[in-house]
């Protein structure tokens, strides 16, 4: 007789596709902010050695310097040469020197080229808040054999793309693989059935700016647009799909420069004469720009 045979099957469970969900959370854009502060300290003629993404850490990094310069007296207070009875009007002048000479609010921007201090910030401290982006260098992956085996992107109408390829940059997938501007539901599943599946954007649209003239007419503005306006304008509208982080450029006629973030631009009228050039631009590369010319 035959003896029977006896085999030794070992069950691996295989936890849902994570890598790529690990990747896109943990990307560059998470913690990458367009805007953040420094912070002077007038007392030894130096900039902290630091920069801060949130503006309530940079005031108390300030008035803990201006405090430092308090001296106190007879029972008053003295500062900045001052001699203070109240703690409150020793504070509220506190406060306003540490808010206007150091606290300097600086704007990531890609176009200057001559001044590092512009240049891209991340922050790690910063927690991730949701938003993930499949930018054009963004490849899915693997880490072994039997994480992932397909891919498939759903569009808020509805459409399905189902022929992404795995370590091939979104630029670069076959035209029936290519994400247009848009929202999307991500499905990964693997060998075993188990899947995951996350929200990812693909951000391929410029900011988007409608202008006020002064007679309460309204423009939008186009890439390459040339605008003439009487009296002066106001930006309305300032609003980007994807990233709360763009940032709007304005070169005014006597050179100088301002910046603004969503919600900082609208409702304010430049009224000088001359040509103002605007630019708009995000994270992920989009931009536009127009010039407007005020007579």
């Amino acid at each position: 007789h035959l003896k029977p045979i006896e085999y030794v099957v070992e069950v691996v469970e295989s936890d849902s596709p994570w890598h790529n969900y690990e990747v896109l959370s943990g990307e560059r854009f998470n913690n990458f902010k367009t805007k953040w502060y420094q912070v002077y300290d007038d007392i030894n003629n130096r900039f902290l050695c630091f920069d801060m993404s949130e503006y309530d850490k940079a005031y108390e990094a300030a008035m803990t310097i201006e405090n430092s310069s308090v001296g106190t007296g007879g029972g008053a207070w003295y500062y900045n040469g001052q001699q203070y009875a109240d703690r409150i009007d020793l504070t509220a002048a506190m406060h306003a020197y540490a808010v206007e000479h150091n606290i300097l609010t600086v704007y990531y921007d890609p176009f200057d080229y001559d001044s590092s201090a512009q240049s891209e910030r991340t922050f790690s401290a910063n927690a991730f808040d949701g938003t993930m982006y499949l930018d054009d260098v963004f490849q899915f992956a693997y880490t072994h054999g039997a994480e992932s085996k397909t891919i498939s992107a759903v569009d808020e109408n509805g459409k399905v793309y189902d022929k992404i390829e795995f370590f091939a940059a979104m630029a670069d997938q076959e035209p029936d693989a290519q994400l247009p501007h848009g929202k999307y539901e991500v499905t990964e599943t693997d060998m075993y059935g188990n899947t995951t599946t996350y929200t990812a954007y693909r951000d391929k649209k410029a900011p988007e700016i409608s202008l006020a003239a002064l007679d309460e007419s309204e423009l939008n503005a186009v890439n390459g647009g040339v605008y003439t306006l009487r009296g002066g304008f106001s930006v309305s509208r300032f609003f980007d799909d994807y990233d709360a982080y763009a940032v709007l450029k304005l070169e005014k006629p006597d050179q100088s420069v301002a910046y603004y973030t969503q919600g900082e631009c609208e409702g304010i009228t430049f009224t000088g004469g001359g040509v103002y050039r605007v630019t708009a631009y995000d994270r992920n590369n989009n931009t536009m720009s127009f010039t407007v010319s005020v007579s």
